[in-house]
């Protein structure tokens, strides 16, 4: 299923199988094995494969994956996997800590808590 879905999405959009491994900078064979998956491989790939595919989470995967947002045991996992990872990405960098934390509290002021939990590494947050 997802590999048919991935397929659908490149071929909507005017993208060849070749074209498409040039941007995710693997070679066509490679691609062609994620064309041919019926189960979705791991999240990080998928998100890999939407960001520089151009192509929504949710067609990939016929759907919302748990992953994009805040679930209903409220984890996080981001509602734009790419705004996600560059904050946690900045967060490792201890010197912008602060300026982040105080920025979460501001924008986030309900969810402040378990965000800055899950940025520490405590992937129950």
């Amino acid at each position: 299923m997802f590999g048919k879905n991935l397929r659908q999405a490149i071929e909507k959009r005017g993208i060849s199988q070749t074209t498409a491994a040039e941007l995710l900078q693997i070679r066509q064979p490679s691609f062609n094995y994620y064309c041919n998956l019926v189960k979705p491989p791991r999240d990080k790939t998928v998100r890999w494969l939407s960001l520089h595919l151009g192509i929504p989470c949710e067609e990939l995967l016929d759907g919302a994956p748990p992953w994009l947002a805040k679930d209903a045991a409220g984890k996080y996992g981001g509602a734009d996997p790419v705004w996600w990872n560059n904050l946690k990405r900045r967060w490792r960098r201890r010197e912008n800590r602060t300026e982040l934390e105080l920025s979460i509290r501001v924008l986030f002021p309900d969810d402040a808590d378990p965000i800055i939990a899950w940025l520490n590494g405590n992937n129950s947050a």
